[in-house]
Formats: structure tokens, sequence, C-alpha cells
């Protein structure tokens, strides 16, 4: 989605999450970096536990807010 249609890392994930999977009638969520390292996280379901380490050294811990 990125690569092909030249959408942001925020766009794509949500595209793919949100309104492909949630057409299929599939629940899930993906966690992703872009070549520049930014991290986003998307998911359908009620919540999704991921965390990450940001550059200046903070840990970033989420479980339902996106």
């Amino acid at each position: 989605m990125m690569k092909y249609k030249g959408l942001a890392i925020d766009a794509a994930s949500n595209e793919v999450i949100r309104k492909k999977l949630k057409a299929a009638g599939g629940e899930g969520g993906v966690i992703c970096l872009d070549y520049k390292g930014r991290y986003y996280s998307s998911y359908n379901t009620e919540g999704m536990y991921r965390g990450c380490i940001t550059r200046d050294g903070q840990v970033q811990i989420r479980i339902f807010e996106q």
C-alpha cells in the first residue's frame, strides 16, 4: 500500500486492517515500521497488546488506545 499507492504508514495499515480485513469478516491487527523507522499499529479488535522503544529510549506500551 505504501509502495504501490504512495500511502503513509498510518493510512496504509488502516486501509488494510480497518477496511479490507473488516470487509472480509476478519479481526486482527498489524504493527508496522516504515523505511524511516516510524512505528504505527492498526487493529479492528477491542484491544491489542503492543509496545516499542523510541529513538530517545522511551518505552511505550499500549493495549486499548491507538
